[in-house]
C-alpha cells in the first residue's frame, strides 16, 4: 500500500461555501474562515459561540450565515468577518446568542 502525502493540508471544517465571484470561499465548524480560492490563503477567522454544521453566502457575497446548531443563525460580513446578526428563528425554545459572547458587537442588518 502507498501512503498519498501530497493532498493538501487538513482544515478544521464541516462545510464550505464558494463566493459568487469565486475569489473566495468560507468554511465553518467551530470557526469561521475566509480563504482565497485561487491560493488557498487564509484570509480571516472568527470566533463561534458552538459548532455550527451549515453555511450560505450570500448573492452579493456580502455576508456569510451559519446555521445548523440548535437553532441559531450567525451573519457575518465578508468584507471585515464581523458577526451582524444572531437571532433563533420563531417557534423555538432556546435563548438568543450574544453578540458580545462570541467576539463582536451586535449590529443592525437590514
Amino acid at each position: 500500500m502507498r501512503l498519498v502525502t501530497d493532498i493538501g493540508p487538513l482544515y478544521n471544517q464541516f462545510s464550505a461555501v464558494v463566493s459568487p465571484d469565486r475569489k473566495y470561499y468560507y468554511t465553518v465548524l467551530n470557526k469561521v474562515e475566509k480563504r482565497d480560492f485561487a491560493t488557498n490563503t487564509l484570509l480571516a477567522t472568527a470566533d463561534v459561540d458552538k459548532s455550527y454544521y451549515t453555511i450560505q453566502v450570500s448573492s452579493d457575497g456580502k455576508k456569510v450565515y451559519l446555521g445548523g446548531a440548535a437553532t441559531s443563525i450567525l451573519v457575518y460580513d465578508t468584507g471585515t468577518m464581523k458577526l451582524l446578526r444572531s437571532w433563533i428563528p420563531r417557534g423555538t425554545r432556546s435563548s438568543p446568542t450574544s453578540a458580545s459572547s462570541i467576539g463582536g458587537g451586535a449590529v443592525s442588518c437590514s
